[in-house]
This record gives structure tokens, C-alpha cells and sequence, in this order.
């Protein structure tokens, strides 16, 4: 699990653990997304991008498209507070 991540952390990560599976992102938007499009692996993947009372952020179509060009083997997406629409969710199909 990783909370308030950075595009560059996320690329590290992925850098550094190129066999990563699952991640669970907390408190994500669509910049975080784009680092997290690097992990091929991935194939779990839990964002929440907004809880009331605690935090808030933006994940959008724009990036959940992004993260949909990077991560093809995903076979498990929760999504959570996010903003995405149909576009959104289309892309990842």
C-alpha cells in the first residue's frame, strides 16, 4: 500500500520491482497514474483517489486512460473516490 506517492516514486518502483503484482494507492491522481503505467506487471490495483473528511484528490479519464496503456495485464481494478466516467472505464476494457 502507498499513500500520497509521486509520479517519480512510483517510478522508481516500478524500476526497481519490475515483477510487482499488486499495490493498493491512496490518495492518488492522474499525475501519480502516469508513473504507475510503467508497472507491466501489475495485475491488482486498488486507487482511492478521495475519502471524505480525510483527503482529496483527482483521478480522472485522462488517467485512467494512461494507466490503462501501461497496464494491460490487469485483471483486477478498485476504483474508489475517483472521477473516472465511462471513457475512463471503457479504456481499461
Amino acid at each position: 500500500m502507498v499513500i500520497n506517492a509521486s509520479e517519480l516514486g512510483l517510478l522508481s518502483v516500478a524500476e526497481e520491482c519490475p515483477m510487482l503484482q499488486e499495490l493498493a494507492l491512496h490518495k492518488c491522481n492522474d499525475q501519480v497514474l502516469c508513473g504507475i503505467a510503467t508497472c507491466q506487471n501489475l495485475q491488482i490495483l486498488k486507487l482511492v483517489g478521495n475519502v471524505d473528511g480525510f483527503y482529496g484528490s483527482l483521478v480522472s479519464d485522462i488517467g485512467l486512460t494512461i494507466m490503462a496503456h501501461g497496464c494491460r495485464r490487469l485483471v483486477k481494478l478498485e476504483l474508489s473516490g475517483c472521477e473516472g466516467s465511462y471513457d475512463g472505464i471503457k479504456a481499461i476494457g
